[in-house]
């Protein structure tokens, strides 16, 4: 069904082998290494600070992206929310 699978594949298997990404140190460190890199002429208010990496695309099945394709930046937040909390409190 298209919530269930979809181009990218069946979503409880991309929300499985996003979080076994994101618990990998080494690949976090990679990543962040490479947004470093590229964002590092920007100015400090203007570079990424953390990266939360999701294999599960922004769809209209999931609710994230309207018909346009645009995303539902309300319904992402609200979906994403205690991992955008956990940056925050990481900051502190």
């Amino acid at each position: 069904t298209p919530t269930s699978t979809g181009p990218a594949g069946d979503v409880e298997v991309l929300r499985t082998v996003g979080k076994e990404l994101r618990a990998n140190s080494k690949l976090r460190e990679v990543v962040m290494a490479d947004v470093s890199r590229i964002s590092g002429a920007f100015k400090s208010w203007e570079r990424v600070g953390a990266v939360h990496m999701v294999l599960e695309p922004f769809s209209v099945a999931n609710n994230q992206a309207t018909m346009t394709i645009k995303i539902k930046r309300h319904s992402v937040t609200a979906d994403y929310n205690a991992d955008i909390n956990a940056f925050y409190r990481s900051k502190k």
